[in-house]
């Protein structure tokens, strides 16, 4: 059966209500892109669309754009599974048969219930933005549950990876897509999916299908989330935005000896080293033979213990301390000492002066003035009895107690100043960390990046001198055919002039040519077939004619007795002899010289040979050289890495111990203060007024 693109589906998906036959589907509203057609979000063999019901339910709905063997039994076989088991992390769901129309053609799909949650790399991307390690921590442990809650059931869902796992607001985890999941009814069939290679068995094929099926992917998710959680910066180091990947990817995996993400997973912490060696054992081992992942044990309920220091339990002093102020009974008040009877009578008298004295103001002065005059008059009988009572014990020990409590306040702000710059401290040592890890990826990048420029010349280099020696060979058979006429032809000329040279003109029985025209040829220089090689015949004015014969050396020679007839039967005989000795040339001449070229171009292709190998061995000399210095690089790098990584915990920890110490002297300063303050409460009744009434009435 052929299955609709993702492109006919956001055609049919227009109009919902003609291509839905689904009751609950009929009419409901797709999620659209800003050009207001469905929007789908595509994978191997479906496409997703987000879809509101008329009853106000968000549903997810999977159109297949693949066919897939038996996949309505599978699904059927999936829910049934699925239905038995009590757990928050699944997804309803129902396979639809007669779902969508498309182009008047029934398809099947996948109806899903819709999950307000984030994918996993999105949700640790916010925990670290935050800082909120504890999160991640808890999220590992819930996942590990997840994956037990899977093996007790006898299920697997064969493609464990951060697109299938969604966390929600409550930090809970959802894990969809259950197309590839096994389930024992399916037990006798192949998988349908490898899953995502990033986090599977490197040698994992469709014929491992079982409950052991997310084992190896579980461990590599659980070892991950762990270590972010023991050291949130490993994310910005081994995680490249974009990557469809936590920490590890599949090369890792196929080559854990010289994965340096997992080394890094390792140097974390000896729990960490532990699960990231179990792990690259584990990558050697057949899938079905790995056990399967630890559930971590139920963690207590959060307090201090008896052996935690005030500094790092959180209950410090201060904390414990304002609990017990607050549960105190208030302080008894310090009352004022009893004045004595001579202090009382001076006082009355005091007292009959100032009323004197108002008296005559009253009668002197005029009323505008009297409020100031009684004012005067009465600071003289006041000011005495003010300098009695700041002379008091209980006065002075309220005056101790005051500036005790501005002691306590003063001291109280300064360690809080203090905690604020070490924390400010402490982000500052965070933000310089990360400047460093992005300036150390940087340089990574500059490495890898130079080694592959390195690498890519030195085998443009060689590529080229190869080339260079294969127009070589190529030319090599031009060569020995030019190589060969050439030889062939001059060999051929010399034997010829050899047997031209051995029949004399003299000796030979030519037509017309006598003894005096052999003498008059001699005389030219002309004695055997070899000293000649043609005529030739220049017509003048008339019927004259010039003849000339061709010596060997090219002149051309006006022999007297030799007109045109002789000269044509020179040349005749010449000619004869020529193809006379052609037809009768040794064979074994061509052979000798193909033999002597051949010897020649076995000599050359050795000579390519033996360059060719140079060349493969320069540039293998070449490339090793250039992996040593990119290894010495990146040793260098690693080291760089380690010693900043190191440099940045040792800092945090300082500034940590630091922060606690100073949490605890504010809380110790916080507490001396209620203290102070509680104490200073005591002297109220320790008032100028209260003192006046007790010398007028003789009590406070």
């Amino acid at each position: 059966m052929t299955f609709p693109s993702s492109g006919a589906y956001v055609d049919a998906l227009q109009d919902t209500r003609r291509c839905f036959v689904d009751p609950e589907l009929v009419g409901c509203t797709i999620r659209t892109d800003r050009f207001g057609l469905p929007r789908p979000i595509s994978g191997n063999f479906a496409s997703v669309f987000t879809a509101d019901t008329a009853g106000g339910r968000r549903l997810a709905i999977k159109c297949f754009t693949r066919d897939v063997p038996d996949q309505q039994e599978r699904f059927r076989e999936i829910g049934a599974a699925l239905r038995d088991v009590p757990a928050r992390w699944k997804v309803e769901f129902r396979y639809v048969e007669t779902g969508v129309l498309v182009q008047g053609k029934p398809y099947p799909v996948l109806v899903m219930e819709w999950i307000e949650a984030k994918q996993l790399i999105s949700w640790i991307e916010d925990r670290l933005r935050t800082g909120d390690r504890a999160a991640l921590g808890r999220l590992a442990d819930g996942f590990a549950q997840l994956v037990a809650g899977l093996e007790a059931a006898g299920l697997a869902h064969g493609d464990l990876q951060h697109g299938n796992l969604l966390v929600t607001a409550r930090g809970e985890l959802k894990l969809i897509d259950y197309d590839g999941m096994y389930v024992p009814a399916l037990r006798d069939r192949p998988a349908m999916e490898l899953g995502q290679p990033n986090y599977q068995h490197p040698r994992r094929t469709a014929s491992d299908y079982g409950p052991w099926l997310d084992r190896f992917s579980a461990r590599v998710i659980h070892l991950s989330l762990a270590a972010l959680a023991a050291d949130p910066t490993l994310w910005y180091r081994l995680h490249k935005s974009g990557g469809e990947y936590l920490l590890l990817q599949k090369y890792d995996l196929e080559d854990p000896a010289s994965s340096p993400a997992l080394a890094s997973l390792g140097s974390v912490s000896a729990q960490l080293r532990t699960r990231a060696q179990d792990l690259a054992d584990m990558a050697r081992k057949p899938l079905d033979a790995i056990a399967p992942l630890d559930v971590p044990a139920a963690k207590q309920p959060d307090g201090p213990s008896k052996a935690q220091s005030p500094a790092t339990n959180g209950a410090t002093l201060g904390g414990g301390a304002s609990w017990l102020d607050d549960h105190l009974p208030p302080p008894a008040p310090v009352p004022l000492s009893r004045p004595t009877r001579t202090a009382r009578a001076a006082w009355y008298g005091s007292l009959l002066f100032f009323g004197v004295v108002a008296a005559a103001c009253a009668y002197v002065i005029p009323p505008v003035f009297i409020g100031g005059a009684v004012l005067v008059a009465g600071l003289p009988a006041v000011t005495p009895w003010w300098i009695s009572f700041l002379r008091k014990p209980e006065v002075n020990a309220r005056r101790a107690r005051r500036k005790a409590v501005h002691a306590a306040r003063t001291q109280e702000k300064q360690i809080q100043a203090q905690l604020r710059w070490q924390l400010a401290a402490r982000e500052e040592s965070i933000a310089t960390y990360q400047r460093e890890l992005r300036a150390l990826a940087d340089r990574r990048s500059r490495i890898d990046r130079d080694a592959a420029a390195e690498y890519a010349r030195i085998d443009r280099w060689r590529d080229e001198e190869l080339a260079k020696l294969v127009r070589e060979r190529t030319e090599m058979q031009t060569w020995k055919s030019t190589e060969l006429a050439r030889r062939t032809s001059s060999v051929e000329a010399r034997h010829l002039a050899d047997e031209l040279s051995r029949h004399r003109i003299d000796a030979a029985q030519i037509y017309g040519i006598g003894r005096a025209v052999v003498a008059e040829l001699e005389t030219a220089g002309i004695r055997t077939a070899a000293d000649f090689t043609g005529i030739r015949v220049d017509r003048g004015f008339g019927r004259s004619t010039h003849v000339r014969v061709l010596h060997r050396d090219g002149r051309a020679l006006k022999v007297p007795m030799v007109g045109e007839v002789r000269a044509r039967h020179l040349e005749a005989w010449r000619i004869g002899l020529v193809n006379r000795v052609r037809v009768r040339m040794p064979a074994q001449l061509t052979a000798a010289i193909r033999a002597q070229i051949d010897t020649e171009a076995a000599l050359r292709q050795s000579g390519i040979t033996a360059r060719e190998t140079a060349i493969r061995s320069a540039a293998d000399v070449q490339h090793k050289t250039a992996h040593g210095q990119t290894q010495a690089q990146r040793d260098s790098l690693a080291a760089d890495e380690q010693s900043t990584r190191s440099s940045h915990n040792t800092a945090i920890a300082a500034i940590d111990r630091d922060c606690a110490l100073h949490r605890e002297g504010v809380s110790a300063a916080q507490h001396r203060l209620r203290q102070e303050r509680r104490a200073l409460e005591a002297y109220q009744p320790v008032r100028f007024r209260n003192y006046l009434r007790a010398l007028t009435f003789g009590r406070s």
